[in-house]
């Protein structure tokens, strides 16, 4: 079996590339060739085919769904595609060819927007709140759709928070400033906002990765459906602050402050990332990937964040003292 993996050297295809190749396909990597894959030491690589290729440019020429078929794909796991317009190019160009068995769309939590009851579940009603959400949604419900019209096979994939070696995981303040990190590790005091029992749904690039190749290995359990990917259990903000802290040896010191005071002392636009996060503030559910696929994460929130951050230190990417 031939996969192509669109976006294969980015946080998510670091880890699916490896996995894949494991499982004995053949895989094609398209990547834009400015990234070198954070996991590029593990020996699957060697196997993997490397095709570069803007996808923006080809898009604007109606060839990238072309470009795609012409590699004649069994499975095609598509990282990064944002709008219905290149959502509808690539599938079009998949049912023209005819031989593609499974699609897999990696999209995100983002779609789901608002939540009246938690945990949240993939069978309840989108509400996206931003643009983004929204396209990720239209998405979902294109692809699916194509598979309820036995058109083509397709599965999405939503992540929450995506983390794991290279990747910085969204912080305790709900944004990405590395110093929150640094300070928590030095024992200086965070500011959280509010209360700080917003919510976050952090993700390992590995489990996202793990997830793809359960739903590639049951066609039938995974085609139509959309599954939600996240560690076990969602995390506050202020108890996530208290665990960092506990890993750095350091006791917490932490300091609640409204939102609307906290994004006078911050920079605008990490102020800008922290909002988007708290005003979603979703708890997401693992329990479908388990029923259809008997699918259990490996790692947990904890486990995520600490070998990200070790990365960061080991890199000498974050200051410890």
């Amino acid at each position: 079996m031939k996969a192509i993996v669109i976006g294969a050297s980015g946080h998510i295809g670091s880890y699916m590339v490896p996995e894949l190749v494991k499982k004995g396909y053949e895989v094609v990597a398209i990547t834009r060739g400015g990234r070198v894959p954070y996991t590029i030491d593990k020996p699957e690589w060697k196997k993997v085919k490397f095709k570069n290729a803007d996808r923006n440019e080809l898009e604007k020429e109606g060839q990238f769904g072309t470009f795609v078929m012409s590699f004649k794909p069994d499975v095609i796991c598509d990282l990064i595609c944002y709008t219905i317009p290149q959502a509808m190019e690539i599938a079009q160009a998949a049912m023209a060819y005819g031989n593609v068995k499974h699609f897999i769309q990696i999209g995100s939590i983002w779609a789901y927007g608002k939540c009246v009851y938690r945990p949240y579940l993939e069978s309840y009603p989108r509400r996206p709140q931003d643009e983004y959400g929204r396209g990720k949604a239209q998405i979902e419900e294109y692809l699916c759709g194509l598979t309820k019209l036995n058109k083509l096979s397709c599965t999405v994939i939503h992540p929450g928070h995506i983390s794991g070696e290279g990747w910085m995981p969204i912080n305790p303040q709900g944004n990405l400033d590395m110093k929150v990190f640094e300070d928590m590790a030095a024992g200086r005091e965070v500011m959280l906002p509010d209360n700080g029992l917003a919510t976050l749904n952090h993700v390992h690039s590995y489990d996202i990765a793990s997830l793809t190749l359960a739903c590639l290995d049951n066609f039938s359990a995974s085609a139509g459906e959309a599954f939600t990917s996240v560690c076990k259990a969602s995390m506050t903000l202020e108890g996530y602050a208290e665990e960092v802290y506990k890993k750095f040896g350091k006791e917490p010191k932490i300091k609640f402050v409204p939102f609307e005071d906290l994004k006078t002392r911050i920079e605008s636009e990490q102020a800008d990332i922290t909002y988007d996060h708290i005003s979603k503030s979703l708890t997401c559910s693992m329990e479908k990937a388990f029923r259809h696929l008997g699918f259990v994460p490996k790692y947990d929130s904890i486990a995520t964040i600490s070998e990200s951050l070790d990365w960061f230190v080991r890199n000498g990417k974050m200051k410890i003292g």
